[in-house]
């Protein structure tokens, strides 16, 4: 709950201090692309890929952030051959090349007990921030941030659905 935006926010505060490229990976939404049903991944290799070696020097940043949001759908897949081919992939693209050694992999979930305890391990995703659900002044904290753009926000009608919000 607010995961995906607090990470969004935190990149923007990043970005106006070093060149970065931010890329999210909606986990959930990498399942069931294509015929393979090791697509996930395959989608995984190809985005640390792209990530890794930009196409021209003019895109190279000083640090890649890969948010894979959702993670653990890729990680806790009914089908066994695909979560290990997941994980083998991932793993694989977080240890064997140095030029993967800019990237900077960030990943969310609201079921921690589910990931595999491999990727907890040292030089993994080995930092966890816990997230507990917003409060109130948190989620109209989050809804002014995401509607500062719009004119004519009505501070009252955002209280009220920060209040209705409950859980999210």
């Amino acid at each position: 709950v607010g995961k995906t935006h607090s990470v969004e926010q935190a990149v923007d505060y990043v970005k106006k201090r070093i060149n970065c490229d931010f890329s999210i990976l909606r986990c959930s939404e990498m399942l069931g692309k294509g015929d393979s049903v090791f697509q996930a991944a395959l989608s995984l290799k190809q985005r640390f890929k792209q990530a890794a070696h930009p196409k021209s020097a003019s895109e190279r940043t000083a640090v890649a952030l890969l948010f894979l949001d959702e993670c653990d759908s890729l990680f806790s897949s009914a089908n066994d051959a695909v979560m290990e081919a997941t994980i083998g992939s991932l793993l694989d693209r977080m240890h064997s090349d140095p030029s993967w050694k800019h990237i900077v992999v960030v990943a969310a979930t609201n079921r921690v007990d589910s990931l595999p305890s491999g990727l907890r391990r040292p030089g993994r995703f080995d930092r966890e921030i816990p997230m507990p659900p917003p409060d109130v002044a948190a989620r109209l904290e989050i809804l002014q941030s995401l509607l500062r753009k719009t004119e004519d926000t009505d501070e009252d009608e955002l209280r009220n659905v920060a209040e209705l919000c409950v859980g999210y």
